[in-house]
């Protein structure tokens, strides 16, 4: 039985270190202290104006130019998208 992967391949930020700053990021621009990573970010209060503001922070804090907007609308968890995240090809990451 091998040790769990747990960095990121697209970034090398380990799974947990990323997690934690989508959940920063999410916090701040919805101005909450903090965000529990299974709520659903509708749910949270936020709109398609803070969703395009969290991938606007992801791209430039995570240094990823080419995060798709799309990917909040279908993945709207902290944890979901951060999983979504770590399975992006290299060339979007």
């Amino acid at each position: 039985m091998g040790l769990k992967d747990t960095t990121d391949t697209s970034n090398g930020m380990a799974a947990e270190d990323l997690e934690q700053r989508v959940a920063d990021i999410w916090s701040d621009v919805l101005g909450q202290k903090q965000i529990d990573k299974e709520a659903d970010l509708f749910a949270l209060g936020g709109n398609s104006i803070t969703a395009a503001q969290i991938i606007g922070r992801m791209r430039d804090d995570l240094r990823m130019p080419s995060l798709p907007l799309m990917l909040i609308f279908e993945y709207p968890t902290v944890a979901e998208m951060t999983t979504a995240i770590r399975e992006l090809p290299s060339t979007i990451a």
